[in-house]
């Protein structure tokens, strides 16, 4: 932590205190960092609303398990410094150099000037928070939920970070989820404003405003969610990969030659291709239906009707990411239920693999994705989870990567993204006519895999990660270049 200085954070909570998850959380996370002195205050403004959540009651069963406050954070908050919002708006003490507001309750509205940085949450478009949070991008059918942090500091209002999250199918569970991810977007703007480079955009003060939940809004929630869905017809997705040999990367999907898929319970998905020695492999994801867990396959294309399994564990294995580093070939799938990143070492190639080494054992990632760059810097692409949903869909992590898988060095903007449209890894990076392109996953309107985004990154140091869109598809969220071969997936929808 040396080049970080202290921060004085002032959290703020209501005297009507009836704690949660992402309350518990952000108090836990800050507390565990020592560049953080916190002083707690209370304010008198937040009513939870009681009435809306209790007609959710049926969804109750669908919500994480709760975190328990320790007596310690429950009698800080009980002996806390109680204050209205005038004299938050004066208070000159230099124990405080910004205020966090946790009371529930949008407050930046109610003010026209703070001496100190006051910071609070907008979720979704709506000032509503816990009435009930993000509700009206369900019912709007949203392809996502926004979370904002804004500031008043003087008379200035400032948009200091946004994140983007893919919705729920309830609304409770929903509400969860967006006050979870909350949590991670306020720790990456403090770390970005411990380090002055938190990205200021000025804003309206009535930018936001408040939508009550009327009756109307209600009953189509509940028709659509309970009703509607029960009569309607299932959808079964399944995956099928598809090459072929492409200069033009960016029209890859007009031509494609199918892998044939002889299993009827089975999918296809997740394919890497990989030339060495002159073979032309496909390693991917087959995903058994009945047993709802993968395996890692492979198809030579000189045998395109021989499919044979490599790696096949007692839990699920899938994004069979592959890489030469040293002379060696590595095999580096996604085992996000083991909690640990494997590495597994070629004996011989394509078929026979051992395990040569397990990194970050207990933290829980996908799609981790390694990027050897032109100046040969060994960079690790993970779509790591900090969060009790195990969500990979949101944040994009990066290190650097030293000796041989043996220090992983942190980014200094971790996480790089915070965007459900573009933050999973879709396949392996690669240069084309000079330029570093990117694909990544678009996981919207509550789905999973609804399209593939590319990028270009412009830059890419421990300091500095830059880039900006390219093309889009959709129904393919996956894919892999080596030389001029290139492999895809595609999703196919099965009604029943």
């Amino acid at each position: 932590m040396k080049n970080y200085k202290k921060i004085n954070v002032g959290l703020i909570f209501s005297e009507n205190i009836t704690l949660r998850d992402y309350q518990i959380n952000t108090y836990n996370t800050l507390k565990k960092n020592n560049i953080y002195n916190l002083k707690f205050f209370k304010v008198d403004i937040n009513k939870f609303n009681k009435v809306l959540e209790n007609i959710f009651f049926i969804e109750k069963k669908f919500q994480k398990p709760k975190l328990q406050a320790t007596n310690i954070f429950l009698n800080k908050i009980k002996n806390s410094i109680s204050i209205n919002l005038e004299n938050i708006s004066k208070y000159n003490s230099d124990d405080v150099d910004i205020f966090i507001n946790l009371s529930g309750e949008y407050i930046l509205n109610k003010l026209k000037y703070s001496k100190k940085p006051l910071w609070d949450f907008i979720f979704g478009e709506f000032s509503n928070q816990f009435n009930l949070v993000s509700f009206h991008d369900i019912i709007n059918s949203k392809p996502y939920s926004k979370v904002s942090i804004c500031q008043m500091h003087r008379k200035s209002r400032m948009m200091l970070g946004e994140g983007y999250f893919n919705t729920k199918n309830y609304a409770l569970l929903h509400q969860e989820f967006i006050l979870e991810k909350s949590v991670v977007l306020l720790l990456k703007t403090l770390s970005l404003y411990n380090i002055k480079k938190v990205e200021l955009k000025k804003y309206k003060r009535n930018i936001f405003k408040y939508k009550k939940i009327e009756i109307l809004h209600l009953i189509k929630y509940f028709f659509n969610a309970y009703l509607l869905r029960f009569f309607k017809k299932k959808i079964y997705s399944e995956w099928n990969i598809y090459f072929n040999k492409n200069k033009n990367f960016l029209n890859f999907e007009k031509f494609g030659v199918k892998i044939k898929n002889l299993f009827n319970k089975n999918y296809f998905a997740d394919p890497f291709v990989y030339t060495h020695n002159n073979k032309e492999i496909i390693f991917f994801e087959n995903f058994d239906n009945v047993k709802k867990k993968g395996h890692i396959s492979l198809l030579d294309l000189k045998n395109k009707d021989k499919i044979y399994d490599i790696l096949n564990k007692d839990y699920h294995l899938s994004y069979p990411f592959i890489l030469k580093l040293k002379n060696k070939i590595y095999l580096i799938p996604e085992t996000s239920k083991k909690n640990e990143l494997q590495i597994w070492e070629c004996v011989h190639f394509p078929r026979k693999w051992k395990l040569f080494k397990r990194k970050l054992v207990g933290k829980n990632f996908a799609d981790p994705t390694f990027f050897l760059d032109k100046k040969k810097t060994l960079w690790l692409f993970l779509n790591l989870s900090i969060d009790k949903f195990k969500d990979h869909n949101s944040e994009l992590y990066i290190f650097k990567v030293n000796g041989l898988f043996d220090e992983f060095l942190p980014h200094k903007l971790n996480p790089v993204i915070i965007d459900n449209r573009l933050a999973r890894n879709g396949g392996n990076l690669f240069y084309k006519n000079n330029k570093l392109i990117k694909p990544c996953q678009i996981n919207t309107y509550g789905n999973y895999g609804n399209g593939l985004q590319f990028i270009e990154i412009s830059k890419l140091n421990l300091n500095e990660f830059k880039y900006k869109k390219l093309k889009k598809y959709k129904n393919i969220h996956h894919f892999s270049m080596c030389k001029n071969m290139v492999a895809w997936d595609k999703q196919k929808n099965t009604i029943y």
